[in-house]
């Protein structure tokens, strides 16, 4: 930090090779190697409210990330940040208790995790990082929908498989974790309503547009997807996922695009 530079030290070497060196680094806190690259890093500066991408050598960043698209609209002592398999930067700004991304070849971040005084609460985050999966349906985000109040997008959707049994469909809302739902209806498969091969599609795509609906910080990360392609990138899932080599169906992917377009033609 206080010499303002980057230096990288080979396997038992003795000195160090300087890779990036600039006076205007205030503060550096943390750096993260963009994979599939030799040569380029993110460089978060605390003191300068900033991440740069940098190429090793380079008198200048190739890019700067500073505004993000929100009422705190910089960041504010930042610290840990993570790449997702797509190119999308995650930020930890700990100073305004929030997490924001940065879609791969922006400059303008989006907030997608916050504190608003919910339970649990997010407070100074110092550091990300991704389960196996990267399972949107997951994502902490309640939904109101048919009467009730879902958890997540994940409760309602197992839910739905026993909309005629209202003791396996109470006893699904009532679940602590999406895992735990998805785990209980594996338990009573076999009581699974008959019709729920064809009737599956319509029902996550309703969940989905419910959940952007009402949740605008997400709304505004999907619609910030523009028209790109979207993989649920996952080898454990050959239906809703690409079965991890591209040979699946992709059927979320597909889901979360038309939800996005309806979205787009429905101000």
């Amino acid at each position: 930090m206080g010499n303002t530079r980057l230096v990288e030290w080979a396997q038992n070497a003795t000195s160090g090779t300087l890779l990036i060196s600039d006076n205007s680094l205030s503060n550096d806190y943390d750096i993260l190697l963009v994979p599939n690259s030799s040569n380029e890093i993110y460089i978060s500066d605390q003191g300068g409210h900033a991440i740069y991408l940098w190429t090793f050598g380079a008198l200048s960043p190739s890019m700067t990330l500073q505004t993000v698209n929100d009422s705190h609209n910089t960041l504010n002592n930042q610290m840990g940040m993570v790449l997702d398999p797509y190119g999308n930067l995650y930020v930890a700004d700990t100073g305004n208790n929030r997490v924001v991304m940065y879609c791969a070849n922006s400059t303008v971040g989006v907030v997608v995790a916050e504190d608003n005084n919910s339970v649990p609460s997010l407070k100074k985050p110092v550091a990300l990082a991704f389960d196996s999966d990267l399972n949107f349906n997951f994502y902490p985000a309640p939904i109101q929908l048919d009467g009730y109040t879902w958890p997540t997008v994940e409760h309602y959707f197992q839910a739905q498989k026993f909309v005629s049994n209202e003791m396996h469909f109470k006893n699904i809302l009532g679940l602590a974790t999406p895992r735990e739902a998805f785990d209980y209806v594996r338990t009573y498969k076999s009581l699974r309503r008959s019709d729920w091969e064809n009737v599956k599609d319509d029902i996550m795509f309703k969940a989905c547009l419910a959940k952007f609906q009402q949740h605008p910080k997400l709304k505004e990360l999907l619609l910030s997807t523009g028209d790109r392609t979207l993989i649920e990138h996952t080898k454990n899932d050959s239906y809703w996922g690409d079965g991890g080599d591209g040979t699946g169906r992709n059927q979320l992917g597909i889901t979360l695009m038309k939800v996005r377009d309806y979205l787009n033609n429905h101000h």
